[in-house]
């Protein structure tokens, strides 16, 4: 299922970009430049095609220490069951 997702964004690198980008876009924080409110999913891993708000870059600063805690417990109990 991801295969198809990092070949089109050329690496996996770019692929994790390219799900921030989407992310950014759904949460309304991220603006496709232009204005233009459809985009292609080819876009997506071309960050010269977004205008990045303080918001986005808030957000990109956010740790992520809880939700890997949350991942751990998560596979400690599917471990358990």
């Amino acid at each position: 299922m991801i295969e198809p997702i990092i070949e089109l964004a050329g690496g996996l690198e770019n692929a994790v970009r390219g799900v921030h980008t989407f992310m950014g876009l759904c949460g309304g924080i991220l603006e496709k430049k232009g204005g233009a409110e459809k985009w292609s999913p080819e876009e997506l891993f071309d960050s010269n095609n977004f205008s990045v708000t303080e918001e986005y870059q808030k957000w990109l600063m956010f740790s992520v220490k809880e939700m890997e805690e949350l991942m751990d417990y998560d596979h400690e109990f599917q471990r358990n069951r």
